[in-house]
């Protein structure tokens, strides 16, 4: 009967999916006010040797947020990665097979991962295995029909195999959907910038992918065996049961294997999933105050301050003063909105969209693109690269070596676009 299977959570795991990354599904910040404003493909498996590492679900998770979940609209946002995939003609079947990862193949992937390694089968072998001994798993009552345990474990295990074929279909959709698109990419020669990274690299996500879908490839291969084995079993005599028992036994051992190798740190993906992992990069502390320092005039102790309508690095005061204290406060997905102690809560850091040096000032806070501001890494420990969402990753905050007036010019190897913090205190 088929309301004995063990793993009743299969039969629901698309249900569930939405639940297990609810914190995924969330609206990208700022868009609406700025506004204001599958076909397969032939598939090797890779060699057996890989190994799957949390970098590679990294890659490919990240990839997957800032082509479909970060904050872009065309001609609004400048976002790099999602701006040029989205001159290609493959971007609407891209951004459709990336939404379809975070919603459902990767987390129903991970559930479904968890549960082939939980040993709940292991459970209904050991149980069958006792019922072909002729003994009773709870004391007291008789032993088992090993062929109505065998009907749960077929049962089981079909639903098992529907699954992970629907997942392998996905991976499938993906990579090939992925395939086109990184032709059409490379096709285009858009440059590079060796200072700013606009995502994970290519070549890696591609990789990534393929490792995956090689790896689910394989389990999915093994289930399959599985399930057979055991429609096979139900026909048997108990001596030729007994003995493919065994069989099934190590089959599932090396299942449990595979899948334990295909779980993810769920925490740490949910971050990169919704961006929230950029907030590493500049770990302000909500509610506290800080000064703004930049490698080009550090050794002067000049900070940001704001000038009148304009920003500009100024020696520190020594007595303390408002117009050098910032603080950072989280929008989600990784951008932050900047506000002056001087001005209060009601103006945020914008650019000056002059078409050309776009100087910083503070205005009204009115949610729009040039007050998202997010930290990008450096290839100094301890500095960081400040962008906007308006002028996107191939501009970073500087400095003219003149007057020190601050600006936005294009992401290079130059003293003025590295930046650290320094806390002054708290809001209390």
């Amino acid at each position: 009967m088929r309301g004995r299977r063990v793993l009743s959570l299969i039969s629901t795991l698309v249900a569930v999916a939405g639940v297990f990354f609810g914190a995924v599904l969330l609206p990208a910040p700022g868009v609406a006010h700025a506004a204001s404003a599958s076909a397969g493909t032939q598939f090797t498996a890779p060699a057996q040797a890989a190994q799957l590492q949390e970098d590679d679900w990294t890659a490919i998770n990240r990839f997957v947020f800032l082509i479909a979940f970060d904050s872009y609209l065309p001609e609004i946002t400048n976002v790099q990665l999602a701006a040029r995939f989205h001159q290609l003609q493959s971007y609407q079947d891209l951004v459709d097979v990336t939404r379809n990862w975070r919603t459902y193949t990767f987390p129903t992937l991970q559930l479904l991962a968890a549960a082939l390694a939980s040993g709940d089968v292991d459970a209904q072998l050991a149980a069958l295995q006792v019922a072909l001994d002729g003994k009773a798993r709870v004391p007291g009552l008789p032993p088992e029909d090993p062929a109505a345990i065998l009907a749960a474990l077929q049962n089981q295990l079909d639903d098992i195999v529907r699954m992970s074929n629907a997942i392998d279909r996905e991976l499938a959709s993906f990579d090939s959907t992925l395939q086109l698109a990184l032709r059409q990419y490379a096709a285009r020669q858009f440059p590079a910038n060796p200072w700013v990274a606009i995502g994970p690299p290519l070549d890696e996500v591609e990789q990534a992918l393929e490792l995956v879908r090689g790896k689910w490839h394989a389990l999915r291969s093994d289930l399959t065996s599985m399930r057979d084995e055991v429609a096979r079993m139900a026909g048997e005599d108990a001596l030729d049961l007994d003995l493919d028992l065994g069989v099934a036994t190590r089959t599932w051992d090396d299942i449990t294997t595979q899948a334990q190798s295909l779980i993810a740190d769920g925490q740490r993906q949910r971050q990169v999933l919704t961006g929230a992992d950029y907030y590493e990069h500049c770990p302000f502390e909500e509610g506290s105050w800080y000064r703004l320092r930049n490698r080009f005039l550090a050794s002067k102790d000049h900070v940001l301050t704001l000038n009148g309508a304009r920003l500009k690095m100024a020696p520190v005061s020594a007595g303390g003063d408002s117009r050098q204290e910032w603080q950072f406060q989280r929008v989600g997905q990784g951008w932050w909105r900047v506000i002056s102690r001087s001005l209060g809560d009601t103006q945020a850091m914008d650019v000056v969209n002059d078409g050309k040096a776009f100087p910083l000032t503070m205005v009204t806070d009115k949610g729009t693109s040039g007050q998202f501001w997010r930290c990008l890494p450096t290839q100094h420990n301890g500095w960081f690269r400040l962008v906007n969402l308006f002028n996107g990753e191939m501009l970073s905050l500087d400095t003219y070596s003149d007057t020190y007036g601050a600006h936005m010019a294009a992401s290079e190897n130059r003293s003025g676009q590295y930046w650290a913090m320094e806390e002054v205190g708290s809001t209390d």
